[in-house]
């Protein structure tokens, strides 16, 4: 047949290119009904314009995760002040270790987020493949379905087509599930060691040192059920009971 040779012949030529192979105009449009071939279309484009959004908005979010990774800065952990006590000296190092722990949780995250993005445009761009690959095996099943007799129009070099541009975007799939994973994981140690400098940072030292180790002034009510005692401004620097009850 004129019309399988046809195809063989185009197909040797867009193989040895390259490029994706394309049913030709005049099989397509010789032997589909117009209004079919503009129902299968509308299909494929709109598969393409919901592709190409994802592909717009995963390209800005790589984008904002390399801003983010090049803006990264380390915690500025402020020295002790002369005032402080051997108390909050012994505990500085692990302050200190703190933080360090929270710059390379941070600094993890953040490259496992720009990971994610790379694999998640990489997915976009592939998917876009498939579907150009598939619009093609569409047309040409439609023209092996309306041809007559025993004709039979050739689908396999566009099934090939289509599973070769699948390998890449499922690869790409696979990648940004396992990055998503890990950058999951990363997330929940960022967040553990920046509670832990947070928590050594709320325990430092005050500047004056008049406030060390004073004692709170009280003052007395009488409740219904009891003597209450309750601190009236408390100083202490380190943790301590802010308030003590006595009931009789």
């Amino acid at each position: 047949m004129f019309i399988l040779r046809l195809v063989l012949c185009t197909c040797v030529v867009g193989c040895a290119a390259g490029a994706l192979e394309r049913v030709p105009d005049g099989d397509w449009q010789g032997t589909v009904p117009a209004r079919e071939r503009a129902r299968l279309d509308q299909t494929s484009d709109r598969e393409l314009a919901i592709a190409n959004a994802d592909l717009a908005g995963a390209t800005a979010a790589l984008a904002d995760a390399r801003k983010l990774l090049a803006a990264n800065t380390k915690q500025s952990v402020k020295p002790l002040p002369a005032t402080a006590d051997d108390w909050f000296k012994e505990r500085e190092p692990l302050r200190r270790e703190a933080a360090v722990k929270a710059d390379q949780a941070r600094e993890a995250w953040l490259r496992a987020n720009l990971a994610w993005r790379q694999h998640r445009l990489d997915a976009a761009v592939a998917r876009i493949a498939v579907i150009e690959a598939d619009r093609e095996l569409r047309r040409a099943k439609a023209i092996d379905h309306h041809l007559l007799g025993d004709d039979t129009y050739d689908t396999a070099p566009y099934r090939g087509q289509v599973a070769r541009a699948q390998e890449p975007w499922y690869r790409a799939e696979l990648a940004a599930d396992a990055t998503r994973g890990q950058l999951e994981s990363l997330g929940a140690k960022m967040a553990s060691t920046r509670e832990a400098y947070a928590q050594l940072t709320r325990n430092a030292a005050p500047d004056d040192s008049s406030a060390r180790l004073k004692l709170s002034s009280w003052t007395v009510s009488v409740p219904r059920h009891g003597l209450k005692y309750v601190a009236k401004a408390p100083t202490l620097s380190r943790p301590t009971p802010r308030y003590l009850v006595l009931r009789r």
